[in-house]
Formats: structure tokens, sequence, C-alpha cells
């Protein structure tokens, strides 16, 4: 996504990113290229770097819009377009830049990243530092547990990281008592969702009751690790103590399980938390941006498993032994 200025930085994460690529060119003359506001297009001495066409027109064919009440339009109006210089040669550089432009719009070929040192480790922190920013409005909507897709254009990133305040102040004001409406109220005075009157006319609204309710397409991450360990437990006792994965890997071959749920029964077994799992980039591919109640799934995985278990005879069983007892 294009990222976009804070109100008191002139420039954003993509663009410095852009600037570090652009010292990286193989022509000398790329060594002092610059990226910064101007009020018109800068002008300096020196060699017309090789390679600057091709940045010129991989500028050019970036979209240069702004968006709506963005920063950026005081910022501009203050101290002018941004713009990059190297050399004697100069070309405005897009307002909205997305961290992979930034590191695919400057020169064709560069030098190699040096391995060791203070630069190499301010480039890696720079890196971490920008693809942090860039994901920054999808992991605030995780965090609310919302689903991007379904809301990453109604909520903003600042009303999402104001509203996962909210809620977590809410939590601490129901303190159990039953009058949910008081603990919003309670919780409005310090911490004020954007867009809204009050607590009053965020209760009702969209994303109060997305928040109240859980809006189709969240991924529940309020999970009780324990409830799941035990069920794994239990089936384990089913199987006589067996190897688990070898009872996985029979449940595969009969088509009882599928392959992503043998990978979420190997990410457990391994100790890896029921969050992180949640959380995966493969448990969002699996839910496919719809809702995913990792509780209701280990439930019917677990029913699923224990039935198979079932079916095993106790004395044939490729899992199981003559002296299991599979009601245990």
């Amino acid at each position: 996504r294009r990222l976009q200025v804070a109100r008191a930085s002139p420039l954003h994460k993509a663009h410095e990113v852009f600037a570090v690529q652009c010292r990286r060119g193989r022509d000398a003359a790329w060594r002092d290229a610059s990226v910064a506001r101007a009020p018109v297009k800068p002008s300096a001495s020196g060699a017309i770097p090789s390679g600057f066409a091709a940045a010129e027109r991989a500028l050019a064919a970036l979209d240069k819009g702004i968006t709506p009440k963005s920063p950026a339009e005081g910022t501009r109006a203050r101290s002018g377009p941004i713009w990059l210089t190297a050399g004697s040669a100069a070309v405005e550089v897009a307002e909205e830049l997305s961290v992979w432009h930034g590191l695919t719009s400057g020169p064709a070929e560069v030098t190699p990243f040096g391995g060791t040192g203070p630069a190499f480790d301010a480039l890696c922190a720079l890196t971490i530092q920008a693809v942090e920013t860039a994901n920054a409005h999808w992991s605030a909507l995780l965090c609310l547990g919302l689903s991007p897709l379904d809301w990453a254009e109604a909520v903003s990133v600042n009303t999402a990281k104001k509203a996962s305040a909210f809620r977590s102040a809410v939590r601490e004001a129901l303190d159990g008592k039953p009058d949910a409406i008081a603990a919003w109220r309670a919780a409005w005075a310090a911490h004020k969702v954007p867009g809204y009157a009050d607590a009053d006319a965020f209760w009702p609204s969209e994303l109060g009751r997305a928040l109240r309710a859980g809006p189709v397409g969240a991924v529940h991450l309020d999970i009780d690790e324990m409830d799941l360990a035990d069920g794994m437990d239990s089936e384990a006792r089913l199987v006589d103590a067996l190897s688990f994965s070898k009872m996985v890997e029979l449940a595969r071959g009969k088509n009882v399980i599928d392959d992503y749920d043998a990978w979420f029964l190997a990410e457990i077994a391994r100790g890896v938390t029921i969050d992180e799992v949640s959380g995966h980039i493969r448990t969002k591919t699996q839910a496919g941006g719809a809702a995913f109640d990792a509780p209701l799934y280990a439930a019917g995985l677990t029913r699923r498993l224990h039935a198979f278990a079932r079916t095993q005879e106790p004395d044939t069983s490729e899992f199981g032994h003559p002296d299991s007892d599979s009601d245990d």
C-alpha cells in the first residue's frame, strides 16, 4: 500500500528507502543523491548519473494523487514537492509511495549490500521500520479483531488504534458488571474514538456493533489455549500415548483431515501458541477473509480425530496395540 506522511514529518519510510536505494546506484554520481522537499525544482552541478532516465520513467508511472485530508496537502503547501536530486538532475517524487516502489523506482544497477558495520545495520533497521509502517493498518485492524479485507476502507489506522485502546478500557470498566453501556460511557472519558460524538453514538454504529459482536470476516484471537491443550491431551490418551505424528499421518492418508488440519496440529504439538497459529498467514489464507474461530475449529477437529481413532481395531490398528482401550 502507498504510505502517507505524518503531520510532523516531511517524508515517510518509503521515501527513506528510496533515497538509500538511489545512493546505492552503481554510477558514482548517485552517491550524493538526496530526496527532499523544495518549493522549486532543485538545480545542481555535476554529471547526470547513468540510469537516471530509467528512474525518471519509473517515477513518472507512479500515481501522483494525494489521499483526501492527508497531511501531505499542508506539508506540500508549506515546503513544496518532494524531489530526487542526483548530480545535476532532479525529478519529482510521488507524495504517497509504497515500500515496493521505493525499492524499485531508483537506478536499475546498484552496488552490493555491505556485509557488516553501522551502515548495514542502519539499512536493516530502516527496512524493518518500513515494513512495519507499511503493515501498520493491517496490524491495527487484526489487533482489533477485524478483517482488513472488509474494514481497511472504512476504518483508518488511527481510528483502529483508538478503538483498540477504548475496547481495552471497556473491558477494565466492565469488571463483571452487566451494564455494558455504562462501561462504554466510563471508558469514553479517557479513550474517545474519532468520528463519534460520545459513547452513546459509538455504541449503535457499525464499528461499535462489530466490537460488541465480532463481525463476519474477523479473525478471533481471544482464545483459551488450555481448552485446546486439554483436547489434545484427551486425544493423546485415546490413541494410548502412541505417536501423535503417526496418528496425524494416518488420518491424513484416509482424508479424515486435510493438509491445513495436519499443519495446525503439528504447530500446536511443537509448542506454537494458538494466537500465533491463528495469526499465521497460512490460517488467514485458509480462512479466505472469512471468520476463523479457533476454539470452534479445534473442537471440530478433535471430534473428527476422536471418531477416526474409534474406527481402528485395537489389535490391528497401525497406531494401536492389543492392550489399548479405545474408550479410555
